[in-house]
């Protein structure tokens, strides 16, 4: 039997949280499809993961979402501080070969308070279809009307159970379907309903949203990675959370869209952010990469990409200067020597990295 959950009872994992098995999932774009999906029950306070966390404070509700033709109205606007509900922007170049499926990634968060913080990975689809994943042509039965659907990997944590059984999301905008709440016109939970509504005609499947697995922070540490720039936080409309995201053009499409609504410094961003994708650029964190050309600025321009934070400008000594780097380790070791030497947020972004390698 299939069954999905509405939200995930689980504690958000450590700062150093790294899965190199998921990493290659995700290169491949792919999900197993033997995978089954696993209950409202989470096994809590059972995980061999992380500790569990009590669950949400918030009631099954049956609230009125925004009508159709409003969702229409893109927009979005920064944070300075994540809160439940709002969006999550993956910095440029920020996480390693190990977290690959965090480029890009538009994050919304699910929960967030004093036990941690909980998102789904908004724009990273697998090439798997929900079908596939409960069962090949024996599971179109389970999911009725939403075999097709495209299942997406919702981050990190929620690590295969001995029973084979997966974390699984189901997310939806209908103000006719049970669920939890996230925010306003957005919830967790409520399948049922929704393969009654299919099957009804009275409802669309692509109204419905399947994630596997989930991103996890520990207390105060989502806020903590925002504050040193390893995330942007955004508020956005509804539409962009329910949407789906599945051509090949994500997850990239998605990520400098937000930020080009965002504005400011965030539209010039994502604007360099396109203009890295053609020439194949690396990531803007790699300060202080050596490199066999000269790097030329027109007027003011560097002053002005300083100001943006994607540089980050420093005084040091001479030896650093003419010492050779010519190791495997570079350009990655001396970038987060000299900003460890550098001290503050400096020294906590080298430390952050160096979790994330």
């Amino acid at each position: 039997m299939i069954h999905i959950i509405g939200f995930v009872q689980r504690k958000a994992a450590p700062a150093t949280r790294s899965l190199p098995a998921a990493a290659v999932m995700m290169q491949q774009r792919c999900f197993q499809p033997r995978a089954r999906l696993v209950a409202y029950g989470l096994d809590y306070g059972k995980s061999d993961v992380q500790p569990a966390i009590p669950p949400p404070a918030v009631e099954t509700v049956k609230g009125e979402s925004p009508p159709a033709e409003a969702r229409r109205d893109k927009w979005a606007h920064a944070l300075a501080a994540p809160e439940k509900g709002c969006l999550l922007l993956a910095r440029d170049g920020m996480f390693g070969e190990s977290q690959k499926y965090f480029k890009n990634a538009v994050i919304l968060v699910i929960e967030h308070g004093a036990t941690g913080s909980v998102g789904l990975i908004l724009n990273q689809p697998t090439v798997r279809s929900m079908g596939e994943v409960t069962g090949g042509d024996s599971g179109l039965a389970h999911l009725p009307g939403l075999e097709r659907n495209r299942l997406y990997f919702g981050g990190d944590v929620g690590k295969r159970r001995d029973d084979g059984l997966d974390v699984v999301n189901f997310m939806h905008g209908r103000d006719d379907c049970e669920g939890i709440e996230v925010i306003k016109g957005v919830k967790l939970g409520g399948l049922p309903d929704a393969l009654a509504l299919v099957a009804q005609g009275k409802a669309d499947p692509s109204e419905f949203k399947f994630f596997v697995r989930f991103c996890g922070w520990g207390p105060g540490q989502l806020a903590r990675e925002v504050k040193l720039g390893a995330w942007y936080a955004a508020a956005c409309d509804v539409g962009t959370v329910l949407d789906q995201y599945t051509d090949e053009s994500q997850p990239a499409a998605l990520w400098t869209e937000v930020l080009a609504r965002m504005g400011g410094k965030y539209k010039t961003l994502a604007e360099n952010g396109r203009l890295g994708a053609r020439h194949n650029a690396v990531g803007v964190w790699g300060w202080l990469s050596v490199l066999c050309a000269l790097l030329r600025w027109g007027p003011g321009q560097l002053a002005r990409k300083v100001k943006l934070g994607a540089w980050s400008a420093a005084a040091c000594d001479m030896g650093t200067v003419l010492n050779q780097y010519t190791d495997e380790s570079q350009p990655a070791a001396l970038w987060t020597e000299v900003l460890a030497r550098m001290g503050g947020k400096y020294k906590a972004l080298a430390e952050m990295w160096g979790g994330h390698r």
